[in-house]
């Protein structure tokens, strides 16, 4: 079967069936979508994998002008097997992460009932200064 087609500006035809053309975005112009930009920390070893990120503030100009409280991802790498680590994925309560960083808190013992790790609740603990220090909470000093 031959395939006939009919062009106009606009619109072609493809065995006797109309179709418009749709716009493409051309170089130069703005796409209608929102974009947001986020600064990201990683500390790795060898068992542990702690990632934090903020969103920067719409129309921020320099790095410091994000939204604080980050979001934090916690991976124990201790199992051979990468599809048995354990991923404490999006912590985004800032009061619970900064409780684990004071002995006999509820937090604390929850990092404890997942990780049972000590080695590992100092590690964590050193990267939740390092964002303090980076001012990525929002305490009262």
């Amino acid at each position: 079967m031959k395939t006939k087609t009919k062009m106009s500006k606009d619109k072609i035809e493809i065995n006797g069936e109309w179709y418009v053309k749709e716009s493409t975005l051309t170089k130069g112009k703005k796409p209608h979508i929102d974009i947001t930009s986020s600064l990201e920390i990683t500390h790795e070893s060898k068992n542990w994998c702690f990632t934090a990120w903020v969103l920067l503030k719409d129309g921020a100009t320099s790095i410091d002008d994000h939204y604080s409280d980050p979001s934090i991802t916690i991976t124990d790498k201790r199992p051979d097997k990468r599809e048995d680590w354990v991923v404490m994925d999006n912590i985004n309560n800032s009061l619970w992460v900064l409780d684990t960083l004071d002995n006999g808190t509820e937090a604390e013992k929850d990092f404890m009932a997942v990780y049972k790790c000590h080695k590992g609740l100092e590690e964590y603990r050193e990267f939740i200064n390092v964002l303090i220090n980076k001012k990525w909470f929002s305490i009262d000093e």
